[in-house]
């Protein structure tokens, strides 16, 4: 009998440390703007303890210096956006479902912002802002350091937009891929990297499959066995 490795398909983060350091460029992209769309694959381990983030460029007790942010907390999944020390939170119906997949699409229009579980509109508010925060803080999936908070579970299929996907947008693609070319993507990240749960200590960067191609970091993975490594 011959046995095959997979290949990695998405990420796993043990929520212990473990991150991934996209930079400052994507904050830079959006300093300022007035639309934002973030979307996911998530499938968390737990509903206890510390916030788990997705992601967002949260990483200062300064409360004015982040802009965008989406985490879980407890069952919840919650999409912040910030501009001159306020900061807006648009929180979801209790929809982590632990050790199973979800779709996650958070869209600001400029006026409304609104919460998508699996393609369906689950929150919405009207956040006071014009626009983003102007910050040179850096994007992390799966973490905010300064905090000690970590996402334990898995990511996927993360996208972020400088404009404002409608529902239909969102379902007629979140479970595909796009082009990388598609007007208003930022970044697009499969993680469809390494060997599943294999030996991956040299792949130890994000691929953006965009055509802004924002590599992340990754920092503190082991990227050995079933937990903190491609799988």
């Amino acid at each position: 009998t011959n046995l095959y490795a997979q290949p990695g398909a998405a990420i796993k983060l043990d929520g212990s440390g473990d991150f991934i350091n996209l930079g400052a460029a994507l904050t830079n992209s959006l300093n300022g703007a007035n639309k934002l769309t973030i979307e996911a694959w998530v499938n968390t381990t737990t509903n206890s303890g510390a916030h788990g983030p997705i992601i967002g460029n949260y990483q200062t007790t300064a409360a004015g210096a982040f802009s965008f942010l989406l985490r879980r907390e407890s069952a919840h999944h919650v999409f912040w956006v910030g501009n001159n020390s306020m900061q807006y939170a648009t929180v979801s119906i209790n929809t982590s479902t632990i050790n199973t997949w979800i779709h996650l699409a958070c869209v600001w229009n400029g006026t409304t912002a609104s919460v998508y579980v699996n393609g369906s509109l689950t929150a919405s508010s009207t956040p006071t802002l014009a626009t983003l925060q102007n910050t040179v803080n850096h994007v992390y999936i799966g973490g905010a350091p300064l905090t000690s908070e970590y996402f334990n579970g898995m990511i996927d299929e993360v996208r972020v937009w400088n404009t404002a996907r409608t529902r239909c947008e969102i379902n007629t693609f979140k479970n595909c891929e796009i082009p990388n070319n598609t007007p208003g993507l930022l970044v697009n990240y499969h993680f469809n990297q390494g060997i599943a749960a294999g030996s991956n200590t040299t792949i130890n960067t994000l691929s953006d499959a965009s055509s802004n191609n924002l590599t992340g970091t990754l920092t503190a993975l082991t990227l050995t066995g079933t937990t903190s490594n491609w799988v």
